[in-house]
């Protein structure tokens, strides 16, 4: 797989969680400039919300990895990211099935009834008119209204 010989690949899902846990918490990762180069294009990427970025990661990597990519991390962070975590799943259980979908999704669902002749999904719509204003991405491109 992937030019990969399967020897090399963990025996089962045990061995799989052992390898995974040495390479996390190893000395390799994280050690060449590249690597934390990488990171921290990640995490300070202009579109990404660079605290939220950040508490991401120093939530879900361990703290000695944290400092080898040069991430500012707090001895809390795993509490702090569990509580915004749990807003998240709150606020995912109000917010109507409809609106949990990716605005990719709408918009593609807008372009088959379009081509098909058929009444447009109201939410294909309103995520190509709001993709004309907001200068973040909502999905896929919206092409620009005809002449």
């Amino acid at each position: 797989l992937f030019g990969i010989p399967g020897h090399i690949y963990p025996r089962d899902l045990t061995a799989f969680r052992q390898y995974f846990d040495d390479v996390l918490n190893g000395p390799l990762l994280g050690s060449t400039l590249p690597c934390r180069d990488m990171a921290q294009a990640i995490i300070r990427h202009p579109r990404a919300p660079s605290r939220l970025a950040t508490l991401l990661a120093a939530g879900l990597l361990p703290q000695t990895l944290c400092e080898r990519l040069d991430i500012a991390s707090q001895p809390d962070a795993a509490m702090r990211l569990e509580k915004w975590l749990r807003r998240a799943r709150a606020f995912y259980r109000i917010t109507p099935s409809k609106l949990r979908y990716n605005p990719a999704y709408w918009q593609a669902k807008k372009r088959i009834a379009r081509g098909k002749q058929a009444n447009a999904p109201v939410l294909g719509l309103f995520y190509d008119w709001l993709g004309r204003f907001v200068k973040i991405p909502l999905g896929l491109p919206t092409p620009p209204p005809a002449p």
